[in-house]
């Protein structure tokens, strides 16, 4: 019986110092803003990439921009855009994003759009894209000149009907 009590006791102690301080770990990348942003600097966002499959990275710099040199798997939608808002509105509001722009800037401005379009779960790379080369992370470049290239990397999440 001692044996048992032993145990379970040794069990809790390992669970508390080993495993829930590796998840909360996790859920602490970066930091909250006020409106429920996550703000990560570059080495953040790859972790976030790297242990959040569905992630969707949107990049808001122009399609010229995003050619010269874009984060793997990243979709564009031109900040500058005309119908930027409706994009914006079309993307599912349930899924999970990694916003960026060059610097920080328009992707900055770009958050209370998707906030205001329901999107909740935003994480956004501060200091843009010219901080992850600055990390020495990889960028994809476009190589074709092809004008009828198509600007997504992969089909823009669309709104989940309801």
């Amino acid at each position: 019986m001692e044996l048992n009590i032993l145990k379970s006791a040794f069990m809790a102690v390992f669970l508390a110092v080993a495993v829930l301080p590796a998840a909360q770990a996790e859920e602490k990348i970066g930091t909250i803003a006020e409106n429920g942003v996550r703000h990560v600097d570059a080495l953040q966002a790859e972790k976030v990439i790297s242990t959040t499959p569905d992630i969707i990275i949107l990049d808001v710099r122009t399609p010229k921009e995003f050619k010269a040199g874009h984060i793997k798997g990243a979709i564009n939608i031109d900040y500058y855009a005309d119908d930027f808002k409706e994009q914006i509105a079309l993307l599912d509001e349930e899924a999970n994003y990694l916003l960026h722009c060059r610097t920080g800037h328009r992707s900055g401005k770009s958050v209370p759009i998707m906030i205001e379009a329901g999107i909740q779960n935003i994480t956004h790379l501060d200091g843009g894209i010219e901080s992850w080369k600055a990390a020495g992370l990889p960028i994809m470049i476009v190589l074709a000149s092809d004008s009828s290239l198509k600007i997504f990397s992969k089909p823009a999440p669309m709104r989940k009907k309801h």
